[in-house]
């Protein structure tokens, strides 16, 4: 199971992770194609918050929240007339999370957040 870290805005939150509560539903993501992209694997979507800016004061950088959402990829459709070129449709599911893969998930997040600080730069938005 290979994994594929994304960043998300703080306002997607709800739509990715499937709190909407409303409807039972699974999301279909569509991303540029990447190999990655494979049923089995795993999407992690990191939430990016962009702090509220008061009249008058500048726009202060995004952060990373701290939490993340994770989905695993059950289907992927490819070369579909519908799709745009280049572009791949992925269906995605709740991921039944054991405590080694949330261990081990959590680590990589706090790697990835410490080497864009030692940086010195932001983590990349979509």
């Amino acid at each position: 199971m290979a994994i594929e870290y994304l960043t998300i805005f703080g306002f997607d939150y709800k739509e990715i992770s499937g709190d909407c509560g409303e409807i039972d539903w699974k999301r279909i993501d569509f991303r540029k194609d990447k190999p990655i992209y494979k049923t089995g694997n795993v999407i992690v979507y990191l939430e990016i918050d962009f702090p509220p800016r008061d009249p008058g004061k500048a726009v202060q950088k995004p952060e990373y929240s701290g939490r993340f959402v994770t989905r695993k990829i059950k289907q992927t459709v490819r070369n579909h007339p519908a799709l745009k070129k280049g572009y791949v449709a992925i269906l995605l599911e709740e991921l039944a999370h054991t405590d080694e893969s949330i261990v081990e998930m959590r680590q990589e997040v706090k790697n990835i957040i410490a080497k864009y600080k030692k940086e010195g730069g932001l983590i990349p938005l979509p």
